[in-house]
C-alpha cells in the first residue's frame, strides 16, 4: 500500500494531485479527509485549504512487467545524482512540522473508498490463503522462477529455510547474467525480493520474512557499508566536522546506524526525501 498526503484549495483538487503521484485511478485510491477547505472571514482571514490522505494498492502485474523490462537494470534516475561520498560540513537543519487537527468520527465517515478492480490473472493464479506455510514458500519460489525466466535469464533457484527466515539464491547458468540480475546498486534484486514478499503475504495469517540474494551480493553489501561506516566515522572525528553520505535505501541506512551506534565521539541521523534520502554522520559536541 502506497499513500500521499495532498493539501489543495478544495477537496477534489488534492485528490487529483495525489493520484497523479501514486499513479492509481480514482477507483483504486483510498481517500481520507483530513481537513475540509473553508473560506474564512471574506474569503481571506481564517481560510483553510484541504487536506486529504490517499492511499493505493501496489499492482503486482505493473510491478513485474517493470521488473522484467530489459531496461529495468540500466535506467537512469532523471535527477540522479553522482554516486560518490560528499564530504561537507553541515549546517543545522529546522525541521518543519505540519499539524493536522484530529478528526471527528462523523468526519471520517466522508472517506471516499471505492472497490477495487478484480484481480488479474497473475494474482489470482498466486491465490495462497488456504496454503500451508510450506506450500506457500514453494508457490513463491515458483513465481521467483517465473520473473526470472521472464528477463530472459537461466537460473537455478537455491532455497535455505530458518525458523522464521527464508532466502532464496539466484544462481545464473551463466556469470554474465548476474549483474543483470542484481541490478545498480542492488536496484533489480531489491524489487525482485519486495515482489517476492508482496506474493508471499498477500494472503498468509502469519508474516513470513524472505530474502532473495544472488552470489552472496547482499553480504558483500553489508560488509562494504560497515566498512564505509566505519572509515567516514574516523574522517568525520579527524577533522572535526559532520560527514554526508551518498542516498540510500532505508535497509542499507540501517546497516550504517548499526554499525555506528557503538562508536564513540559521533552519530548518525538520517536526512531528505526518498529517494534521495541519506545518513549524517555527526560529531558528539562536548557540553560547556
Amino acid at each position: 500500500m502506497k499513500s500521499t498526503v495532498k493539501v489543495a484549495k478544495t477537496v477534489e483538487e488534492a485528490v487529483n494531485l495525489a493520484i497523479k503521484e501514486l499513479n492509481c485511478t480514482k477507483e483504486e485510491a483510498i481517500v481520507e479527509i483530513l481537513e475540509e477547505p473553508k473560506s474564512g472571514f471574506f474569503g481571506l482571514i481564517g481560510s483553510k485549504d484541504a487536506v486529504v490522505k490517499v492511499s493505493c494498492e501496489e499492482n503486482i502485474e505493473e510491478l513485474l512487467n517493470e521488473v522484467t523490462s530489459p531496461n529495468f537494470s540500466t535506467k537512469e534516475k532523471k535527477e540522479e545524482k553522482k554516486e560518490e561520498v560528499i564530504v561537507e560540513e553541515i549546517n543545522t537543519v529546522i525541521e518543519e512540522e505540519i499539524i493536522v487537527e484530529e478528526i471527528s468520527e462523523k468526519e471520517r465517515k466522508k472517506d471516499i473508498r471505492k472497490e477495487r478492480k478484480k484481480e488479474d490473472s497473475i494474482q489470482k493464479d498466486l491465490e495462497i490463503d488456504s496454503l500451508t506455510k510450506e506450500e506457500i514458500k514453494v508457490k513463491t519460489k515458483e513465481f521467483l522462477n517465473d520473473i526470472v525466466s521472464k528477463m530472459g535469464i537461466k537460473a537455478n533457484i537455491e532455497t535455505f529455510n530458518d525458523e522464521n527466515f527464508t532466502r532464496f539464491n539466484i544462481v545464473p547458468e551463466n556469470d554474465g547474467d548476474i549483474g543483470i540480475v542484481i541490478g545498480k546498486r542492488g536496484e533489480t534484486l531489491d524489487a525482485i525480493q519486495y515482489l517476492v514478499n508482496l506474493v508471499a503475504n498477500r494472503n498468509s495469517k502469519e508474516y513470513m520474512r524472505i530474502s532473495v540474494d544472488s552470489n552472496n551480493y547482499r553480504e558483500k553489501r553489508i560488509r562494504s557499508l560497515e566498512s564505509l561506516a566505519v572509515k567516514m566515522a574516523n574522517k568525520a572525528k579527524k577533522y572535526n566536522r559532520n560527514m554526508k553520505l551518498e542516498p540510500m535505501n532505508p535497509y542499507e541506512r540501517r546497516i550504517i546506524h548499526s554499525a555506528l551506534q557503538n562508536v564513540s565521539g559521533v552519530y548518525t541521523v538520517s536526512e531528505g526525501d526518498e529517494p534521495y534520502r541519506r545518513v549524517i554522520i555527526k560529531i558528539k559536541r562536548k557540553k560547556k
